[in-house]
């Protein structure tokens, strides 16, 4: 079996942008988590950037995201947000990006609509059909609540999001 070869011998430290390809940017953004970063992409898009993917929506997820307009981005507008899933650190922060730059939000309807369920309806996430369907594969019931109440746990980490996506 061939070793693992990196196409880059470090990740992007914060604030700084790598260019991966002509035109793309690879950005890593810190998540509070086991799993401690998100890769997120800019694409050069006219005279902006889309963004493909945005982290999670805490303080210092936004701070990074101001300081990086207020440096590198400083000329360059977001044309979009490209939410790649409904997992928090791919679209906490596409309401707030989309509000602050006017740019539209695209996701696939599916991904869209099961954050946007989970925003207005965080106790939708402990409806029987689910908890049926995690007993029933072996789950215990401690665990079955813990999946179970995530839905509050997501409100903490995706802002509100806007109400059409294409």
């Amino acid at each position: 079996m061939s070793p693992i070869e990196f196409p880059f011998a470090d990740p992007p430290k914060p604030l700084e942008m790598i260019e991966a390809a002509e035109g793309v940017f690879w950005l890593r953004l810190p998540l509070p988590f086991r799993l401690d970063h998100v890769n997120v992409y800019l694409v050069e898009d006219g005279d902006g950037y889309a963004l493909i993917d945005t982290g999670i929506d805490n303080a210092a997820t936004r701070a990074l995201w101001d300081a990086l307009f207020q440096g590198p981005l400083r000329d360059k507008p977001l044309t979009r947000i490209i939410a790649t899933h409904s997992h928090p650190d791919h679209i906490g922060l596409a309401g707030w990006l989309c509000e602050r730059f006017g740019a539209p939000l695209l996701a696939s309807e599916t991904e869209y609509l099961v954050a946007l369920t989970i925003r207005l309806d965080p106790g939708a996430l402990d409806a029987e059909p689910y908890r049926s369907f995690y007993r029933s594969h072996g789950l215990s019931e401690a665990h079955t609540q813990l999946l179970l109440s995530g839905g509050l746990y997501y409100l903490k980490m995706v802002s509100a999001l806007r109400r059409t996506f294409r």
